[in-house]
């Protein structure tokens, strides 16, 4: 599919969900949901936008290059190479990646990367946080900006996102996600416990 082809499939999908699409300044889409939760592809990635939620896509008509969180909580799968993930309070490099990342507060982040790897940085310095290599949710965190400037993050509960969200989400880039050998693979070692 051409970058033409793109946009014309990317116009058409656009026209029949509930929210709004728009390309600001930069040349980066901005996407806002309204009252419903919104799928939808662009190039060989997938994203799932919760209510009320916005965010901004840099793409070259095939894949993502960086998604800024602006609002609320979206998860994306990537079909491959380096990304940027922009938050308010961290920017994060990933690679191979399924992400869920929610706002909670003004100064606080949630983000889980559901597999994958993923370097976690300050956004002004760019000073490494905290680097991951994920499986499957090994290391869900909430990331809040404290009042001195420096960032803290705490392990946390995987929270408002599952499984099978991101099947789907694979399933519309016609992938399966990664970590069904793993899930595989645990529930034999189950059954062989005594």
């Amino acid at each position: 599919m051409n970058r033409r082809q793109s946009i014309i499939t990317l116009g058409t999908l656009f026209a029949s969900l509930p929210l709004a699409l728009y390309a600001n300044d930069n040349g980066a889409l901005v996407i806002e949901s309204d009252k419903e939760e919104t799928k939808f592809k662009i190039g060989k990635d997938a994203f799932l936008l919760r209510p009320n939620s916005k965010i901004e896509l840099s793409h070259d008509g095939t894949f993502t290059k960086a998604l800024t969180l602006l609002g609320g909580g979206v998860m994306g799968v990537f079909g491959g190479g380096d990304k940027v993930l922009k938050t308010k309070t961290f920017t994060a490099g990933i690679r191979g990646t399924g992400v869920y990342l929610q706002e909670y507060a003004k100064d606080a982040v949630y983000s889980c990367l559901c597999y994958g790897k993923g370097d976690y940085k300050y956004n002004d310095s760019g000073e490494v946080l905290f680097s991951l290599d994920s499986i499957y949710h090994d290391k869900p965190v909430q990331i809040v900006q404290a009042q001195n400037g420096k960032l803290e993050y705490e392990i946390s509960k995987l929270d408002n996102h599952n499984d099978d969200e991101l099947r789907a989400l694979e399933k519309m880039c016609e992938r399966e996600v990664p970590f069904e050998a793993f899930l595989k693979a645990q529930k034999v070692k189950s059954t062989y416990k005594r």
